[in-house]
């Protein structure tokens, strides 16, 4: 009994001058499901492998004149995948053989056996798909290598598979986190050693390797590039099969970015905490002070000048401007204190504190300025500004106790991405730049860090209190720049502060007229929540002639207010009040008396205090403690209009 296969597709093509020969094979082989094709000469039977496209040729030895087997060496290199039966009915071991020689597959005689036909035909298909199965196993093993390629390659994680310290494969990242342009740049490294700060301390040795296939912990190392700069890394390491042997692979991340902007979340996550009890405190004391100031100042116009007291209040009055500046200090320190910015020349700054600086420095201590020319100026606080600078010179005096030579220094500092990568503050193209540098005696690594913290200290405790160097910090964040430092031992070190550029115009010095500011009959109401400072100020201002309608909340001015409709010349708000703020206060009046005139004051931070409705309204505001002067000339220009 004849059996067979039945695959799922399969041309055969029958190359055979007997037609009667042929025409029945196809028939008989038609029954099992192959699909059959016949020619009966070599030039149709070439034409028809182009069309058919056979998987298998059945082909007589002899062709009339011509011979089958030349059809093998005609089409096989354009067609090297197809199986070429002979067929023959003369016993010639030579043609056999050439056939062989040739590329056939096999030798059939005739007349066919036709059970032997059907095996070979069987035989041939299955190694067809084999081959197909093979070739398709072959293309996937490529797709996954091109993908596993790519995703390697494409991978923002270093990769390097390894055996002990020798490299066995490395990807662009991997190269690329120790500053090299390319993988082929490690071509010749033959340990990973050398990528390291600390080698004895890394995911290479067997003892930080994972003893299986699980992943190991995390560990952080200190990596080396290229350049000799220094990197934090995170490594991962993980036994895998390579190649047929046990390796590690080890996936690294560069994590200085992200430790970098970390510690400066930290550091203002500190300096708010802090904030909000310096902010607190600082309220607090400049009512107190409000109140110590103004009675002084009292005093002095009762004694007239002729008290041998007068020196002492006018001591008083000092150490109450000094306490107001530290407040004012603290304040900004915890980036709450009401600015008054405007456009300054960076340079002409500096140069206006020379005096200053020379008289604080001392002879032993060389001070120069390298100022950049064309600067643009910076939208600031004078005041601010010239605290953080003169502090930080202070700083550098104590660095040199026994002399030494302070620079300053201006330029404009381009931002390029290296730079802003590392600091989440750097959003701007550019930015002023002023450098303090001292030949101090430097400050240690692991102190860097810490040197803006609110309290810390490296003098002694009568010498510093810790609170300088975080108040410049929080003035200058309060400004939208941000303060560094670098520093070696025995070199000294250098504060770079970077501020905002403006294309505003300095705004020329005006001149300060100390004026009597007379008195007037008006009727002001004056709120205020502290009954030590309203009643202080009441007096003040009654002296003076006008009258005052108090009030200790907002809800009580605005009931004062509505009692006495029409009477009220201008209105005086602390913004900050129990019950109803200055402001809300003000917009309910407002909405009434859009013309009528309102001061507001202040002992708070800009949290409370909507700093931009104030600027925005070009509104009076009376920070605290202010003096009489100051209250009498803020009346009489806001009722002068």
């Amino acid at each position: 009994m004849v059996t067979g296969m039945n695959p799922e597709i399969g041309n055969i093509l029958i190359v055979d001058d007997d037609q009667d020969f042929a025409d029945s094979l196809e028939e008989f082989l038609e029954n099992f499901g192959y699909r059959i094709r016949t020619e009966y000469n070599l030039k149709s039977a070439e034409h028809a492998v182009g069309e058919f496209h056979p998987q298998v040729v059945l082909v007589d030895v002899r062709l009339g004149h011509t011979r089958g087997i030349d059809l093998i060496s005609m089409i096989k290199d354009d067609w090297p995948e197809l199986l070429f039966i002979v067929m023959t009915a003369y016993a010639d071991t030579d043609t056999a053989i050439e056939a062989l020689q040739r590329g056939a597959y096999d030798y059939l005689r005739k007349p066919l056996n036709l059970e032997v036909l059907t095996s070979t035909l069987e035989r041939c298909f299955r190694n067809l798909q084999l081959q197909q199965e093979k070739e398709e196993a072959l293309n996937l093993l490529k797709l996954n290598e091109e993908r596993f390629r790519k995703l390697i390659e494409g991978s923002v994680h270093g990769i390097v598979i390894h055996d002990g310290t020798t490299p066995l494969f490395l990807n662009r990242s991997f190269a690329s986190i120790f500053g090299y342009a390319s993988k082929e740049d490690l071509a010749d490294l033959t340990s990973l050693d050398g990528l390291l700060t600390h080698p004895e301390q890394n995911p290479w040795k067997g003892s930080l390797s994972p003893a299986s296939s699980q992943m190991a912990a995390p560990l952080v190392l200190t990596g080396l590039r290229k350049d000799g700069r220094e990197i934090q890394i995170e490594a991962i390491s993980q036994e895998i099969e390579w190649e047929g042997n046990t390796v590690t692979q080890t996936s690294l991340v560069d994590i200085t970015q992200r430790n970098q902007l970390e510690a400066q979340l930290r550091q203002a996550q500190k300096m708010e905490a802090v904030g909000q009890l310096a902010g607190g405190v600082a309220h607090d004391i400049n009512n107190m002070l409000q109140i110590i100031r103004g009675y002084t100042e009292l005093a002095l116009t009762m004694v007239l000048g002729t008290s041998a007291a007068n020196p002492h209040l006018k001591k008083v009055l000092n150490a109450a401007d000094n306490a107001s500046k530290l407040t004012r200090q603290l304040l900004a320190f915890s980036r709450r204190e009401v600015l008054q910015p405007k456009a300054l020349a960076v340079n002409d700054l500096i140069h206006n504190l020379m005096d200053m600086l020379h008289r604080l420095l001392g002879e032993d201590i060389g001070l120069s300025i390298r100022a950049a020319e064309n600067l643009p100026s910076m939208m600031a606080d004078q005041g601010m500004i010239q605290q953080v600078l003169v502090n930080l010179c202070m700083n550098a005096r104590d660095a040199m106790p026994n002399g030494g030579d302070l620079a300053i220094e201006t330029t404009l500092f381009v931002v390029d991405q290296a730079f802003r990568d590392t600091r989440g503050w750097a959003v701007l193209p550019e930015y002023v730049a002023i450098s303090i540098s001292d030949s101090g005696a430097g400050i240690e690594n692991q102190l860097l860090a810490k040197i803006f913290e609110p309290f810390f200290t490296t003098k002694e405790a009568a010498k510093g209190t810790g609170l300088g160097l975080s108040m410049a910090y929080g003035i200058i964040h309060q400004h939208k720049g941000a303060i560094e430092v670098e520093s070696e031992l025995g070199v000294g070190s250098k504060f770079t502060v970077y501020l905002p550029p403006s294309s505003a115009r300095p705004e020329a010095e005006a001149p300060s007229l100390k004026r009597e500011v007379s008195g007037g009959e008006e009727t002001i109401l004056f709120a205020e929540d502290q009954e030590e400072v309203l009643a202080l100020m009441q007096g003040l201002l009654e002296q003076k002639g006008y009258r005052i309608f108090p009030a200790l909340n907002g809800e009580e001015a605005l009931k004062v207010f509505s009692e006495n409709p029409g009477q009220f010349d201008l209105i005086i708000l602390d913004m900050v009040m129990p019950k109803l703020s200055g402001r809300s206060v003000f917009e309910q009046i407002r909405a009434r008396y859009p013309s009528l005139p309102v001061i507001f004051s202040t002992g708070y931070s800009s949290n409370q205090l909507d700093e931009e409705f104030i600027r925005n309204n070009a509104f009076k505001l009376l920070r605290k403690p202010y003096s009489p002067d100051d209250l009498y000339h803020a009346v009489r220009e806001a009722l002068d209009g």
